[in-house]
């Protein structure tokens, strides 16, 4: 494997222990604020099998290429992170918020994504992606993601234009995002579904 040149040589293959990771995220949170105890965070090609990352913050993080077999993600609340090409074996992504992320080309085999809001770039399995026009609508195989909204499928299928704009009264486009749910979203969701997670 070739790492990209970004990340330093020594991730490769690494085994994170949870006490460096926990002090590793905590520093880059400070580094985030410009706080000068804080030291930004490369953490692509690495290994965190078995680590519990429940109700942490990932913002702007890198995690290209690496593994989280069984790891526990429940609670997590990830910003413009990149989870390309990464192992999610058998985690537990659970009731988590996932918000502009990268997950392409990864892993989720036997994991779990019960109670977790995705509004980001999928593996086109476990999670995939409609684009039409300018708007993203990402879905699994028993939710669908449209603006800052995450519901059931059946939901969004007997969900009147009045109560989705009651949920976003000020979002101008509501009606635009409603009818191309509607026309396109739903259509693709049942000819092309999601693979369904763990439970």
């Amino acid at each position: 494997m070739i790492p990209h040149p970004n990340f330093p040589q020594h991730n490769i293959n690494y085994i994170f222990s949870q006490l460096e990771i926990d002090e590793i995220i905590e520093k880059h949170t400070l580094w985030l604020q410009d706080d000068p105890l804080g030291e930004r965070a490369y953490l692509a090609y690495a290994k965190f099998d078995g680590l519990d990352f429940s109700n942490k913050s990932l913002l702007n993080l890198g995690f290209e290429n690496s593994s989280f077999v069984g790891c526990n993600f429940d609670g997590v609340f990830t910003n413009h992170c990149s989870f390309r090409n990464a192992n999610f074996t058998g985690a537990e992504v659970t009731n988590a918020r996932l918000d502009i992320c990268n997950f392409l080309n990864s892993d989720f085999t036997d994991a779990s994504l019960t109670g977790t809001s995705i509004a980001s770039f999928g593996n086109n399995r476990e999670i995939k992606n409609i684009n039409v026009t300018k708007y993203l609508f990402t879905y699994t195989a028993t939710h669908i993601g449209l603006d800052c909204m995450w519901f059931e499928i059946d939901w969004w299928k007997n969900a009147t234009f009045d109560e989705v704009q009651a949920l976003s009264p000020q979002d101008e486009d509501m009606a635009l995002m409603y009818s191309l749910l509607q026309d396109v979203g739903l259509p693709t969701v049942e000819v092309s579904p999601a693979v369904p997670y763990r439970v």
